[in-house]
């Protein structure tokens, strides 16, 4: 059986033509049109990954790894990510 949420726990989420529309969010530029990064300067960049774990035995390579690629590229710098498969 589907379950429902009871009507009561969501009404103050409904949208009604009396109130007012909401802003929307302005488009983030598109990396394509930045000057100073192209698609070949980020594939020719480090990689970086750790199998660390914690006490527990759980994986915080993820964690380890960004903070070493967030340290490489200091503040101006891209950081590409992409899923575990």
């Amino acid at each position: 059986m589907t379950r429902i949420i009871p009507y009561e726990l969501i009404k103050h989420l409904e949208w009604t033509p009396d109130q007012e529309v909401p802003s929307q969010p302005k488009p983030v530029q598109p990396l394509s049109n930045n000057p100073m990064y192209d698609l070949d300067d980020i594939l020719k960049g480090r990689t970086f990954h750790s199998e660390e774990r914690d006490d527990n035995g759980n994986y915080i390579g993820v964690v380890i790894a960004l903070q070493e690629a967030l340290d490489y590229v200091g503040d101006k710098g891209i950081i590409a990510t992409m899923p575990i498969p």
